[in-house]
């Protein structure tokens, strides 16, 4: 049974980081671009597009700077290297990050629902019921669990295959009555 849920983080974790630091890079940059900042970079220029931009000295409220600087240390932690010359981004979902109202904030640590075995259940924007629904988890889904909860929400990425299908934040609860198998 160990060695099945070793193997299942593996699977659960194949490839994701490159797209954790994708995701991290994006999300912090989603910060700047939100406060207006103009994008030097052919890369910052290609996914924010500085439509709106005001500037590079831009002001950052506590909690933007405090979510910045927790996403430079993970990028630290994971050894995060963004090819900022480059005009894309290899990071799936790529749009459905950009709709996110609230930005999640990476855990360097992972875990895993293998076979949502609940009713199927909306994907937010954002950490609360009002939040527009981008996706939705289903029956057989498998859940990477990656950043950290708010309150009763998670910030979920769903795989369907070998391949990521969905994001989005949920309140549903995972756990032995809702997963097949639990990892991590």
């Amino acid at each position: 049974m160990r060695t099945l849920l070793a193997a299942a983080i593996v699977v659960l974790s194949a490839g994701t980081a490159v797209a954790d630091c994708a995701s991290m890079w994006v999300t912090r940059n989603m910060v700047f671009d939100r406060a207006g900042y103009c994008f030097g970079s052919n890369l910052g220029q290609s996914v924010f597009n500085n439509a709106g931009c005001i500037g590079t000295d831009v002001s950052l409220s506590a909690a933007d700077r405090g979510f910045v600087a927790h996403t430079r240390e993970i990028e630290t932690i994971f050894e995060c290297q963004i090819n900022t010359a480059r005009t894309s981004l290899d990071l799936p979902l790529l749009r459905t990050w950009l709709k996110l109202q609230d930005l999640p904030r990476q855990d360097e640590f992972a875990s895993g629902c293998i076979g949502w075995t609940g009713a199927r259940a909306a994907l937010r924007s954002g950490h609360s019921g009002g939040a527009s629904v981008i996706g939705t988890l289903r029956q057989g889904d498998v859940v990477l669990l990656s950043h950290w909860p708010v309150g009763d929400w998670n910030f979920i990425t769903v795989s369907r295959g070998e391949q990521d299908a969905e994001i989005g934040w949920t309140d549903v609860k995972f756990g032995p009555a809702t997963c097949r198998s639990l990892a991590g």
